[in-house]
């Protein structure tokens, strides 16, 4: 008789376990599908948001600033899915001052486009094994035309 005392709130002990630990770990699991909300900045990309958890990647970056003009290419890599990346700079980019001008996917990489009054920002997205690769392009916007007149002497040459 003694051992029947312990079987029921064995039975329970064991049946509310699962419960409890899965609501307990499901505050950490986006079900959103938002993915990384947060911003983080980087110094040489002041004002261009990088999701949190991307860590940069200075073995593959490049880039300068001379006060007046900046420019690079800087990576970063991620845990997080490339959809959710590429969302995270469709909503972050404006409030930076950034409109979105083309978005691209091509064999695997989303690209998107962005431009401001001063800069050109090209953001491209991959998935690279387990992780995914954030890549941002940044620098002046280009002043003027690209329309060039021929050199004289040359058939065609506008004078």
């Amino acid at each position: 008789m003694r051992q029947g005392r312990w079987i029921f709130p064995l039975s329970v002990i064991a049946i509310a376990w699962p419960l409890v630990g899965c609501r307990s770990s499901q505050a950490n699991v986006d079900t959103t599908g938002a993915g990384p909300v947060a911003a983080q900045q980087h110094p040489m990309l002041a004002g261009v948001p990088v999701p949190r958890g991307f860590r940069f990647a200075p073995d593959i970056s490049v880039g300068r600033d001379s006060g007046r003009f900046r420019y690079g290419k800087y990576a970063f890599y991620g845990s997080a899915d490339p959809t959710t990346v590429t969302r995270f700079y469709s909503d972050h980019m404006q409030s930076a001052g950034f409109r979105l001008r083309v978005r691209d996917f091509d064999y695997g990489e989303y690209s998107l486009r962005f431009d401001s009054s001063t800069e050109e920002c090209h953001v491209r997205v991959k998935k690279q094994g387990l992780r995914t690769r954030l890549v941002i392009d940044i620098g002046p916007r280009p002043q003027g035309t690209t329309d060039r007149e021929a050199p004289p002497g040359v058939p065609g040459a506008t004078t």
